[in-house]
């Protein structure tokens, strides 16, 4: 089955480098694996991703970004997908526009894909992004929240395990009933799981030391 990978942390900092390399380092050899990078062409990230992708020992022209393609370039399925940090809504937006959620699920589902998903891109692998209105702006005006559904339950990047206890203790029960369980990612920290079909995931965790 594929992997789910999840940080607060993204490829463009020290940390999330540190955390992502690591969480793929068992993964075999990414000479001839495809990456498809999904960021915003505004963050001005795309160069720094390519080339902190090309020290994790993906070729060149193995990497390719949502930012410098249309969605019909997205047909063939990739060994990884990874989902940038940013506004959680904006992302939602390109990953739809690029139809790429269809994409993603068969590629775990039929060619063992990772996805790595950092902060945003953390939040975007759960059922639906309605928790993402308490820490970003709907610039997009959105009103279907529903995300990527890759499991059941849901992440809040930058908490740790206390932040998560009290955001539950503040948070109305009937707005987590739908979540079969809620998962923190401190800025230290991955989640990794084995994709599964029925989304019931279980997800181990591990830190970097600062």
């Amino acid at each position: 089955m594929g992997k789910i990978i999840l940080t607060s942390q993204g490829l463009c900092t020290q940390m999330g480098d540190r955390l992502i390399h690591r969480a793929i380092s068992d993964m075999g050899d990414r000479e001839n694996k495809k990456i498809l990078l999904v960021d915003i062409k505004k963050y001005r990230i795309t160069e720094k991703l390519k080339d902190v992708c090309i020290s994790m020992g993906f070729e060149k022209s193995n990497i390719f970004v949502t930012s410098e393609a249309e969605a019909e370039d997205f047909s063939d399925f990739f060994e990884y997908y990874y989902v940038t940090a940013g506004n959680t809504f904006e992302i939602l937006k390109e990953i739809r526009i690029k139809k790429l959620s269809g994409l993603i699920k068969r590629s775990m589902l039929e060619n063992n894909a990772t996805y790595i998903g950092s902060s945003a891109g953390a939040m975007l692998a759960r059922i639906d992004v309605r928790l993402a209105l308490d820490f970003d702006r709907d610039t997009e005006d959105l009103d279907d929240y529903r995300a990527l559904s890759l499991f059941n339950g849901t992440v809040i990047p930058h908490y740790s395990k206390a932040d998560l206890r009290r955001y539950i203790k503040n948070t109305d029960s009937d707005v987590l009933a739908g979540y079969d369980k809620i998962y923190s990612v401190n800025d230290n920290e991955a989640l990794i799981g084995e994709f599964e079909k029925n989304r019931n995931v279980d997800f181990q965790r591990f830190s970097i030391t600062r």
